[in-house]
């Protein structure tokens, strides 16, 4: 069924979109266990998504994630590039998407609305994504905003950048490592030694 939901994409925007838009009217996906029925569920946003449906998509999503909310921690662990994926497009359809997952209370529906800004804004998200670059921030919070700021670092990131090569999330250190070496600057050089080197005393 993911697939056939997934082929509706390449069909075209004519008869895709309403095919797209007649399966979300079925209210299948409503009856349909949440976590069984979760790669349908983003397939079918994904399909509305690009095919300009921004409101359907996200209004899918938005009851998607409250039924998957006891869910989405093994969900999240499994499909988290897919989340973003999904998000992204229909955060090019509809803006709002944003400001609604990023003001939830729920962590891993933070990551995936900070994500998807990082990945529709690029620079313009910059501003919004150091607001949540904080050690007393949830870590996939962070993590979210770390490596989103990370495809857009510029040699004055260094110093926020250096903060987190010690982090206790491997993949918040990966992205500061990431980002220092993209900026090319010769304040990193000292701090990704030290790093490298603490790193090689905690695995010896």
């Amino acid at each position: 069924m993911a697939a056939a939901v997934r082929s509706l994409t390449e069909i075209g925007p004519d008869g895709g979109k309403q095919a797209s838009i007649e399966f979300f009217a079925t209210d299948y996906l409503i009856t349909c266990d949440p976590f069984a029925c979760a790669t349908l569920a983003l397939e079918a946003m994904y399909s509305l998504a690009l095919f300009g449906e921004g409101e359907l998509a996200l209004e899918l999503l938005q009851g998607s994630l409250e039924q998957l909310e006891q869910f989405l921690p093994f969900v999240f662990a499994f499909q988290e590039a897919d989340l973003v994926r999904v998000a992204t497009a229909i955060g090019r359809a509809n803006e709002a998407l944003f400001d609604i997952l990023i003001n939830s209370d729920n962590p891993f529906v933070q990551f995936i609305g900070i994500a998807a800004l990082a990945n529709v804004k690029g620079r313009e998200a910059r501003e919004q994504l150091l607001t949540f670059i904080n050690p007393e921030e949830n870590r996939l919070v962070s993590r979210a905003a770390l490596e989103g700021l990370e495809k857009i670092a510029v040699a004055d990131d260094v110093t926020i950048f250096s903060e987190w090569t010690t982090d206790g999330d491997r993949r918040s250190r990966l992205s500061a490592f990431n980002a220092l070496v993209r900026v090319v600057d010769e304040r990193a050089l000292p701090v990704i030694q030290d790093a490298i080197f603490v790193e090689d005393l905690s695995t010896s």
